[in-house]
Formats: structure tokens, sequence, C-alpha cells
């Protein structure tokens, strides 16, 4: 326990530094870099022999699509639907060699859901910072999805009587998923008052209220899918990024279904006129 909140405070101080002071080139810099870590342990998580060239292409149109985001949506788009015809194209030709038609499907199935959770991840990161008051959005973001985290972990561990979801992973409950939508709640609340400086009872700051337990919901969800994919293959953690918090796809998980909808929330329900 002491690790593990040693480290998370030191990587707190690090992400908070970095959101609000970062110069914007690092910050993407450090996205595409931890884009290619979680794809690593996404990779090794369903595929036991590692393999450069399996692994190399949806890397690359994973960097290219994350890029492509912070440009425009459009070019995005582009990107990721440039890898998904590459990848078809590669699992046509490859298994009319060898005629591994199941494995060239699981191949296929496993290399698109890995670049596209990846993208999920860390593609909005860079467009919510590009946004007007685009750095507090993205504390804002961070506030609701490991503030709410962390509620439901305590919460679950006091006063957890009920199961959320006990087969994909025992230890969450009603609880402390009610827990995490109500700090979520109160975070937001804090986030208007003393950073984002908005009036709480403003048609923004009421859609931001009502909005912030959804974003803990998606976290959440965010969460369990993750669990699911380490459950299919047996595994506890998927990896060993962080002491004491296991790989870095079990750190940032909440991010895959919460940033993308933050995103379009805050682009076309608060920055409309």
């Amino acid at each position: 326990m002491k690790t593990r909140i040693i480290a998370g405070v030191i990587a707190a101080a690090l992400v908070t530094w970095l959101t609000f002071s970062g110069p914007h080139l690092l910050i993407l810099a450090l996205i595409l870099a931890l884009g290619v870590m979680a794809y690593l342990e996404f990779d090794k998580l369903f595929f036991s022999t590692p393999k450069f060239w399996r692994k190399s292409m949806p890397i690359f149109f994973l960097l290219l699509t994350v890029t492509a985001i912070s440009v425009s949506l459009e070019w995005g788009w582009i990107a990721m639907w440039l890898g998904m015809v590459t990848l078809f194209i590669r699992h046509v030709v490859l298994p009319s060699r060898d005629g591994d038609f199941p494995g060239a499907v699981h191949h296929i199935s496993m290399e698109l859901l890995g670049m596209w959770y990846c993208v999920g991840l860390f593609g909005f990161v860079v467009p919510i910072v590009q946004l007007e008051m685009g750095r507090q959005l993205l504390f804002l973001l961070l506030l609701l999805v490991f503030v709410g985290d962390s509620a439901a972990y305590f919460a679950g561990k006091w006063f957890g009587r009920h199961t959320l979801a006990v087969r994909v992973s025992p230890k969450k409950t009603v609880e402390g998923s009610v827990a995490a939508c109500l700090a979520a709640f109160a975070a937001s609340i804090f986030w208007m008052k003393f950073i984002g400086h908005v009036d709480p009872l403003s048609a923004n700051g009421i859609r931001l209220m009502l909005f912030s337990p959804i974003v803990s919901g998606l976290a959440q969800f965010g969460d369990l899918f993750e669990s699911v994919l380490k459950r299919s293959q047996h595994k506890k953690d998927s990896g060993s990024f962080l002491p004491g918090h296991g790989g870095l796809l079990d750190r940032v998980d909440g991010l895959a279904l919460s940033s993308p909808m933050f995103y379009f929330f805050i682009r076309y329900c608060l920055e409309r006129p």
C-alpha cells in the first residue's frame, strides 16, 4: 500500500505539472510514447510470441491517427480508415500463403481492437488541450476519472456490500460505483469554483455538473472492459508500468470511453454560441 501511495503521488504531481505547464510538443510526444507503451502491453496480453512486423503496423497507424486527430477529426478518421484498410489487405495476403484463416481473423481482430482502444485512451488528450481553457478542461477530465476511481476504491473497501460485476471484477461494488459518481459531481463543483471559474448555476455550470457522473460512469465501464480483456487471458495485471499499480493500461483504462465523450461534450455542448 505504501509503495502504491508514493508512486501515485509522484505520478499525480508529474501529470499536474504537465497538464498546466508542460510545453505542447512535450505533451504530444509523451502521449505518443504512452500510446506505444499501451499497445505493447495490449499486444503482450493477447500474443505469446513477440513479432516486430506484427506490432509495427498497428503502432504506426496508432501514432498516425493520434497525431492526425490533433490536427482535425477529419484527418483522424482518414488515418484510422487507412490503418484498417492496410491491415485488411495484410490479412488477406498472409493467409493466402499458409491457409491459416482462423489465425488471420484472430490477428486482425486483436490488432484493430488494440489500435482503436489506444486511440480512445490517448487520441483526444491533445485536442482537449487545444480547446479554449483546454489545460484546465484536461485537468477536469483527469479529476473526474481518477478522483472517482479513488472514491470507488475506498468506498467499496469500507462500505461495499453489493457486488457490481462479480465475474468481471469481484472487488468492485455498487456502493463504490455510486461513490465514484458522487465524487465526480463534487469534483466538478470544486473545479468550477477554484480552477475553471465557471458559475455552477449558469447553463454551462449545470451541464458540467450533470455530465460529470456520466464521465465517471464511462470511466468505470472502461475499467471493467479492461478487466474483461485481462480475464480472457487469465492475467491479473496488464504489466508492471507503475510500482504497486500494475500496468499502464491498468491505470488509464478509465479514459478509453470517457476521454472521447468528454471532448465531444465540451466541443458541442459547452463551446456552442
